[in-house]
């Protein structure tokens, strides 16, 4: 059921974006970054079963006369690389939800863990760090619990 369901929803964005060729088919693997594959429960599919759902997906898109194309508003991916940044503003807590906006324009959503601050931090250093199985996470001091998150933005 869950293949029919990606399958579909593969189909619903390739229909969406016609200006690409056929041709020009993109792996579902090298579309989604490892939480999107994580997260639509693609990273558990055997290797044939992903080739095929591939091969499904490109035979729907060349049959339609159109080409697949990165799920539309996607972000780009980012490498597996930790980097370090600062979180613009001031904040005295975080909980899930909360969201935070980095110099570089990224937002981040907390979607586990929260703290409660003794004192408000300004324009904080934070480490933005991915764990073994792909999940991202805030660092803003060692003494802090770490918040994890999603890039929203």
């Amino acid at each position: 059921m869950r293949a029919i369901h990606l399958l579909w929803v593969g189909m619903t964005y390739a229909l969406m974006n016609t200006a690409v060729l056929a041709d020009d088919y993109i792996a579902l693997e090298k579309r989604l970054s490892a939480e999107q594959l994580s997260a639509t429960g693609l990273d558990t599919l055997r290797p044939e079963q992903l080739a095929l759902l591939n091969r499904l997906l490109q035979a729907q898109t060349e049959q339609a006369g159109v080409a697949s194309s990165p799920v539309p508003a996607a972000l780009p991916v980012l490498s597996n690389e930790p980097f370090n940044s600062r979180v613009v503003g001031s904040f005295s807590a975080w909980k899930t939800g909360t969201v935070f906006t980095l110099e570089n324009g990224q937002q981040w959503q907390v979607n586990k863990g929260s703290a409660q601050l003794f004192k408000p931090l300004e324009n904080p250093a934070v480490r933005v760090d991915i764990s073994l199985v792909g999940k991202w996470y805030f660092e803003f001091d060692e003494d802090l619990p770490k918040a994890m998150v999603t890039r929203i933005k």
